[in-house]
């Protein structure tokens, strides 16, 4: 028994000579509760088993994604929080103490998903408030994000950063307590975050989380999570407005007479509008393997739109200036082709006819002459229906008809 209150007493000594007056200075309390401390040991007392550390993540600066290296690049101060109640003092005249971080107990708090070694802009400082100890540092992370650009211009992204503490150490006494341990509380500060033109935070989210960091080891750490969207306004103005313009002209080109000076004209520029904007795109857009971007799909799909078109115009042309009969006959054709693909491709088969030798193509030259000329001749005879036939309303029909032997 007397034992018993033996140590209750040295441990109440104990206490109050970690007790200041008013009149000391904080170098003073800085001596008096150093000179005991062993940084070694947790500051976990008396038979507890667990330590809450506080954490405080302030964002300041997104710097953004590097798609390329799959990289999350994020300016902040990681602010770290604990009683240690051997740290404890009172004054009336000093409310905090500054100490080296090197003099006392530091928490194994470590981010989990780095990809390379965090930079340390500003030197690490601790902070005593009574006995609760106060650990700030300000890094730049590069923690591991893996980009989707599958909306490129418009994407988001949700990067985390895994912060743990590590619950077995080394340095526990078990004489003193049993197994530790160490739990984490986080929160996320955006209050002093600076704009950036390129990305915008969205979001901000901590998750507490259990982790395994190997075979029977598990750690306590938070997940902090960040959603940013690029802001691209500029991109998606230059490149999606003439590109949807194009795609609108096109479809209009194949209702238009081939060989027209118009049509012509609108798949040319269609054709250099597109590929201008797949120069662009592949200029500005990150080289990453994960997903292809619908913006390039559908700038692809635009200028194989135009190269159709054009296709389409000039094989009429060619077609309509031909001087014998194709290698195809135009009967199996038109029989095994639906009616809208004749009409797309500007051909019209009269029925009441005999298909023979003879096709009809769309007019290229509105013409409303007729060129005859005799069989023996070998020449050709061209006659142009009128537009007012009622079997030929909606499109001008020119009948070319070719002989066996005879050329033009």
């Amino acid at each position: 028994m007397l034992n018993k209150y033996l140590i209750i007493f040295l441990l109440h000594q104990s206490v109050l000579t970690s007790i200041v007056t008013a009149e000391d200075d904080e170098n003073i309390i800085k001596e008096r509760i150093l000179k005991d401390y062993d940084k070694t040991l947790s500051p976990v007392l008396f038979q507890t088993s667990e330590l809450n550390i506080y954490t405080f993540l302030t964002v300041l600066r997104v710097r953004g994604l590097d798609e390329s290296k799959g990289e999350f690049i994020l300016e902040g101060m990681l602010t770290t929080a604990w009683k240690d109640e051997r740290l404890a003092f009172e004054s009336d005249n000093v409310n905090r103490v500054f100490v080296n971080p090197e003099d006392v107990w530091l928490p194994h708090v470590k981010i989990l998903n780095r990809v390379e070694n965090d930079e340390l802009t500003m030197k690490a400082r601790v902070i005593l408030f009574r006995s609760v100890v106060v650990f700030s540092q300000r890094y730049v992370f590069h923690t591991s994000c893996i980009p989707n650009l599958k909306f490129f211009p418009f994407d988001k992204h949700t990067c985390d950063i895994d912060i743990i503490s590590m619950s077995d150490e080394g340095d526990i006494l078990p004489a003193n307590y049993t197994k530790q341990q160490v739990s984490i509380l986080a929160t996320i500060r955006t209050e002093l975050t600076v704009e950036n033109n390129l990305w915008t935070l969205v979001s901000t989210r901590s998750t507490p989380k259990q982790m395994d960091l190997d075979i029977g080891v598990k750690g306590f750490g938070c997940v902090y999570s960040f959603e940013i969207e690029r802001t691209m306004p500029l991109i998606a103005l230059g490149v999606l407005c003439p590109c949807l313009v194009s795609v609108l002209l096109l479809l209009t080109t194949f209702w238009m007479r081939p060989g027209a000076v118009t049509r012509t004209g609108m798949s040319a520029t269609s054709i250099l509008v597109s590929a201008g904007n797949l120069f662009t795109i592949g200029r500005i857009l990150p080289v990453t393997g994960t997903t292809t971007p619908i913006i390039v799909e559908y700038i692809t799909c635009a200028l194989i739109l135009a190269l159709v078109s054009t296709l389409h115009s000039i094989t009429i042309s060619v077609l309509s200036h031909c001087v014998s009969q194709p290698p195809i006959s135009y009967a199996a054709i038109v029989q095994k082709l639906p009616k809208w693909t004749l009409i797309l491709l500007a051909l019209n088969h009269d029925a009441t006819k005999s298909a023979g030798p003879s096709f009809k193509f769309s007019e290229l030259v509105e013409s409303d002459s007729a060129h005859t000329s005799d069989e023996s001749g070998g020449r050709v005879k061209r006659r142009v229906y009128s537009r007012r036939n009622a079997d030929y309303r909606k499109f001008k029909i020119t009948h070319i008809t070719f002989t066996e032997s005879k050329y033009i």
